[in-house]
């Protein structure tokens, strides 16, 4: 072999990591990509007869906590036994097996989706007891926050997922027709309100007939209750002291 035109493998790794001498975004993005696939590579390269002490040894300090650390985490994402999968909501209401839960819903700031758990293997008894108690966690990452399961020593600390469910940030909840109105969550084309306001659970009414029911209870105008009974709901109601508004695809109809 000509050493003079064999490849200096650490040059070349280092050129391909190279990404901070950059002129502009697409260089940089550019160099990001081919960082990345170096490192895929690498990876895929080392096999089992390896032999790390040398590489680790001729590790800067920094470079080796780092690395330490990256290890922590992608060991723990590792174990991760499930994975939320996002789609609508009859998707998500079919038959929980071994390999999906039930459906759920989320509801907060950042609420509003309808999905599943789609397990990566048979759950253990443990593991359904982490997805039943830690299922804003396993929403994020797959399994409950380390410590949750005691692998940091911190157990007595909320985690931001917990602290999400608490401050209504993010929570997921059971599929419950009744439930999703009352938050605002159940999709439907035409809800109403009455008066500004929506029944006693909810902001709007979901249900035609309890709207007429509230709407004739406070009606002081025979023949207006006349016409509520008739009423069919595709059009705003504003006579005497009633004032039912029609809200479709999210727009009001006046």
């Amino acid at each position: 072999m000509n050493l003079e035109k064999s490849i200096n493998l650490c040059d070349y790794i280092k050129s391909q990591l190279d990404t901070l001498n950059y002129k502009n975004n697409k260089e940089y993005t550019n160099n990001k990509k081919r960082a990345k696939k170096c490192l895929q590579d690498i990876g895929k390269s080392l096999k089992q007869n390896t032999n790390f002490h040398d590489m680790l040894n001729s590790m800067s300090d920094e470079a080796f906590r780092e690395l330490y650390e990256d290890i922590k985490d992608v060991s723990f994402h590792r174990k991760r036994f499930t994975e939320w999968v996002n789609c609508n909501r009859d998707e998500a209401n079919k038959t929980e097996n071994e390999l999906r839960s039930k459906g759920y819903f989320t509801y907060g700031e950042y609420g509003g989706e309808y999905g599943y758990f789609k397990h990566r293997r048979k759950l253990t008894d443990i593991e359904n007891e982490w997805l039943d108690k830690y299922t804003e966690c396993c929403y994020y990452n797959g399994q409950p926050c380390a410590r949750w399961k005691n692998e940091n020593g911190n157990s007595g600390e909320d985690c931001e997922c917990v602290l999400g469910r608490e401050y209504t940030t993010l929570v997921l909840l059971v599929l419950d027709i009744e439930e999703e109105k009352n938050l605002g969550v159940w999709k439907q084309d035409i809800i109403w309100t009455l008066n500004g306001y929506g029944g006693e659970y909810s902001d709007c009414y979901y249900s035609l007939q309890n709207l007429k029911v509230d709407a004739i209870s406070i009606c002081d105008d025979p023949t207006i209750c006349n016409e509520i009974k008739l009423y069919d709901g595709k059009k705003s109601l504003n006579k005497g002291n009633i004032n039912i508004k029609v809200i479709s695809n999210d727009e009001s109809s006046e």
